[in-house]
């Protein structure tokens, strides 16, 4: 696990600050789509995923279709109908439905998070080409990291780039790291998932 950890951390070279204040971003663009590298860790077994993520904020639904398991579980989809109040899995064509419960999330940094400021820039010793991001942490019943790209002068809206969280009651990890993240839908991002139509 700390492997995975310090091999996210090499990904980026820090090329310095970019600025002294903390964007406090509270939602990322309101539709958005990118693929996401999930890496799972429970005492019993370890899940690691790549998965093509859809989020729109309007239409109230994620979607999170599994393209690639690095330790052969079977794909997945889940679509999350908030408006319906419906989650949809998919698992081998065989799908299940369930009520959704809680409120369809922003994906902004949590509330108690606090600020590993400064705000740097990183990625590339080039000037123009890496990207602004800031770091929290949360260190309650367990700990947690969050890394996002603050989008415009204010930073009230992000784009999440990594998501830590260790817990010890149950004992795990979640990592998630985002890329290719864009605005940008594409033309099928919320059909019902394989077998639930």
């Amino acid at each position: 696990m700390i492997l995975a950890l310090v091999v996210v951390a090499a990904l980026f070279i820090n090329t310095g600050t970019a600025q002294p204040d903390e964007p406090r971003c509270r939602e990322t663009p309101e539709t958005w789509s990118g693929y996401l590298y999930i890496i799972s860790v429970r005492s019993t077994e370890a899940r690691f995923t790549i998965s093509l993520g859809s989020y729109s904020r309007t239409a109230q639904k994620i979607k999170i279709t599994d393209v690639k398991s690095m330790t052969n579980e079977p794909l997945r989809t889940v679509l999350e109908d908030y408006e319906k109040r419906i989650r949809y899995t998919s698992v081998s064509g065989s799908c299940r439905n369930e009520t959704l419960e809680g409120e369809f999330p922003s994906y902004g940094v949590p509330e108690d998070a606090h600020f590993d400021g400064p705000v740097e820039t990183l990625g590339a010793k080039i000037a123009g080409l890496g990207v602004t991001v800031a770091h929290y942490t949360i260190a309650e019943r367990g700990f947690s990291y969050y890394t996002y790209h603050p989008l415009g002068d204010e930073g009230t809206q992000c784009i999440p780039i990594t998501n830590s969280i260790a817990t010890l009651e149950p004992l795990g990890e979640d990592i998630i790291q985002y890329a290719n993240v864009t605005t940008v839908l594409p033309t099928d991002a919320f059909s019902l998932p394989p077998g639930c139509g």
